[in-house]
């Protein structure tokens, strides 16, 4: 059993080192980059500097 699950682990590893790079992101304490969401009804678009001096908290996520 645990060799079977060193070997998933190693596959797994294996697979994740073939993925492009994503980048390191931004630097602690910098800006987060702008974007743009759309609200849950679909209606209109919040963009993030629009918030800017305000808390904000996402959460990304599936609830399905």
């Amino acid at each position: 059993m645990k060799a079977a699950m060193l070997a998933m682990g190693l596959a797994l590893l294996g697979q994740a080192k073939d993925r492009p790079s994503q980048g390191n992101g931004p630097d602690p304490g910098a800006p987060a980059p702008d974007f743009t969401l759309k609200t849950q009804d679909g209606t209109s678009e919040i963009r993030l500097s629009k918030l800017r001096g305000r808390p904000v908290l996402l959460i990304f996520g599936s609830y399905t």
